[in-house]
């Protein structure tokens, strides 16, 4: 296959390994310093590049190119010619007030605008601040912006993928591509040839995108593609490119101002020719005819019946009521780019948008308990460990009920999230998949968490989640050098499993009918759209069984 020397292929998801590393001429041994800097020069950073952004100067002088405001300024011009002409005071102040107008109009726009940039620049973290690499033959942290084509990159559970990579290792690989596809589920990614002409995005299963997350397992892979080379650039270059559209309301303002101008000047006209006739009558009538000052008169009386039609207080009433609106969005932690956007967004009838990360923030909160017989309600939001149990509406208090407390430590160890308070930010961070994590602000709702339950019980095993099996399994040891699996998974699977059930405190044998009446709470569940999980239990001796007959019963 010949040399990709501009690195700029599309069809990596074909190539074999050996393939990857001479189209891009480098080798699991990654890129050495002096040549990563070469690459660096030729390609430059791995940034999203920011296209045409405004000054405070440009957003003020835009305040002024709508055709109302455009009026209004003819309007100070004429007020100005005829206070120079007449001396008339009340011109200056018409003015005045009209300049007045337009300039806090001016401010409360660029005040908007320049608030929600800064709003939006905050929002740009999607690039991961360090990535790990393997350069001069030995692994190490660089900042994710000097990342080139060629780079090793070593991916681990937690990690924001730098650059559309190829993988060549994937460990029980998986990576949450919800802010590129718009799927919640993460997607298990392997390294194996995908032997195919075109394959979309969502289906590139040996292709790790830059800007998503590694939520399980861990990979390595060789870059390809950086900065606005990614599918992630090729968007933020879509939106950069897009043409700005007249919203509603600067159509119909535009539209209000062409033909308020057309009627002004039609009865100014009609004015200022009905006053010559009248004055003409009037002096022929007299034996007189008209001069040059009666002439002039009419002329400025026209002008100033003009200036008056012109409605200057209409912008500044359109700005508060729409800057009422952005102050209303902005209690929802919306943020509005532009006033005039408010009204576009509430002549909407119909919205078409994807569900995760728009609709929904692609958080899972368990909602839902099923244990020793009884339903259990779960209240709280997102990943703060805050919550309350009910039972037929009725709050019950869960934190020494062994049933709950078996449970959640059973959800807490066969799980590799992670649950961590973010002191600068104040407020909760998960890192790892978004339905392990949920079982982990379940736990600390319970005051029960993964740090000491992994003193008190280590973890010797795992056996990770596969889409045969449909479960994940742990192995750990107790204070009594006992050994216990714990095991997650599809309901259907483990209840097939199952052999004994807990209930009151005590082990017993699990009937058929059993198993179906817990089919049909897994069944009335889903049908609420609950995503469901079972959990299970066993003591194992690791001398005797195997690990394939760990989940067997």
């Amino acid at each position: 296959m010949q040399k990709d020397t501009e690195f700029n292929d599309g069809q990596y998801f074909r190539y074999t390994e050996n393939e990857i590393y001479n189209n891009l001429d480098t080798s699991e041994d990654g890129l050495t310093d002096k040549e990563a800097e070469k690459r660096l020069e030729k390609f430059g950073y791995n940034e999203l590049e920011e296209k045409g952004k405004k000054s405070i100067f440009e957003m003020f002088f835009q305040q002024f190119t709508d055709v109302l405001t455009l009026v209004l300024l003819a309007a100070i011009i004429i007020s100005l010619v005829l206070f120079f002409i007449s001396t008339d005071q009340e011109n200056l102040i018409d003015a005045s007030v009209i300049f007045i107008i337009l300039i806090v109009n001016a401010i409360i726009g660029v005040r908007q605008e320049y608030k929600s940039e800064k709003a939006l620049e905050a929002l740009q973290k999607l690039s991961a601040p360090e990535a790990t690499v393997i350069r001069n033959e030995k692994m190490k942290k660089i900042p994710a912006r000097e990342i080139v084509p060629g780079d090793y990159v070593v991916l681990q559970t937690g990690d924001k993928v730098v650059a559309d990579m190829r993988l060549v290792k994937a460990m029980n690989l998986k990576i949450d591509e919800s802010m590129l596809t718009g799927e919640s589920v993460p997607v298990t990614k392997k390294d194996e040839v995908i032997d195919e002409k075109k394959v979309q995005v969502s289906e590139r299963k040996n292709i790790a995108h830059s800007g998503t997350i590694v939520t399980y397992g861990g990979g390595e892979g060789v870059v390809f593609r950086t900065g606005m080379k990614t599918e992630m650039g090729k968007i933020a270059d879509l939106i950069q490119g897009a043409e700005e559209k007249k919203t509603p309301l600067q159509k119909d303002l535009a539209k209000l101002s062409k033909w308020l101008t057309i009627l002004i000047v039609i009865i100014c006209v009609v004015v200022f020719v009905v006053g010559i006739l009248r004055n003409y009558i009037d002096a022929a009538a007299h034996g007189e005819t008209l001069g040059l000052a009666d002439y002039e008169k009419m002329f400025l009386s026209a002008v100033s019946l003009a200036v008056a039609a012109i409605p200057e207080g209409l912008p500044a009433i359109v700005t508060i009521a729409l800057s009422i609106g952005v102050s209303r969005m902005v209690e929802k932690n919306a943020i509005i780019r532009k006033l005039s956007a408010v009204e576009t967004l509430g002549c909407a009838t119909v919205i078409c948008s994807d569900k995760t990360g728009t609709l929904t923030q692609n958080e899972m909160t368990i909602r839902k308990i099923y244990t020793d017989d009884k339903m259990i309600s779960v209240s709280g939001i997102g990943y703060e460990p805050k919550g309350k149990f009910e039972i037929d509406g009725k709050e019950i208090e869960m934190k020494n009920d062994s049933h709950m407390r078996l449970l959640c430590r059973i959800g807490i160890l066969c799980s590799d999230a992670e649950l961590n308070y973010n002191n600068e930010e104040n407020k909760w961070e998960i890192f790892g998949d978004p339905t392990e994590a949920s079982l982990l602000v379940l736990g600390g709702k319970i005051d029960l968490w993964k740090k000491d339950l992994l003193k008190k019980y280590p973890k010797k095993n795992v056996i990770p989640f596969d889409s045969t099996r449909k479960m994940m399994t742990t192995i750990h040891e107790t204070s009594e050098d006992k050994y216990y699996a714990y095991v997650k998974g599809a309901p259907e699977q483990i209840l097939d499993r199952c052999i004994k059930k807990y209930v009151n405190e005590t082990e017993k044998e699990i009937s058929e009918d059993y198993k179906q009446k817990i089919l049909k709470i897994n069944e009335n569940m889903t049908k609420q759209a609950l995503r469901t999980l079972a959990l299970a239990y066993r003591e194992v001796d690791l001398d005797k069984v195997s690990t394939e007959e760990i989940d067997s019963e």
